[in-house]
């Protein structure tokens, strides 16, 4: 199944990268984005293994958490034969207003 990677996920990553080597050095980083690529490789794998987050004011996104950190979500969703994935996020902020202001 093909993969796109929206522009806020992008956005997000570059966040958390700078975030993370800040606050706790190069390799904790290292080991986030390898969380992160194992944690895509997965969902390509097997799409359905997200939850389906009915919490959230966009129908049909899913969350899968880094295994690594799991406190760290990345949020995506199936559409026309493909897997887009919309934000990599921590889980402890208000999930919903990630969605709020835009139609991704």
């Amino acid at each position: 199944m093909k993969a796109v990677r929206r522009p806020q996920f992008l956005t997000d990553l570059e966040e958390g990268a700078d975030y993370l080597q800040t606050q706790a050095g190069d390799e904790v980083l290292a080991r986030w984005r390898e969380s992160v690529k194992n944690t895509l490789r997965l969902i390509q794998q097997f799409p359905e293994l997200g939850r389906l987050r009915s919490d959230l004011p966009i129908e049909g996104i899913r969350t899968l958490n880094l295994r690594e950190f799991p406190d760290y979500l990345v949020f995506y969703r199936l559409r026309a034969g493909r897997i887009e994935f919309l934000r990599v996020k921590h889980g402890m902020m208000h999930l919903p207003g990630l969605f709020e202001s835009e139609n991704p």
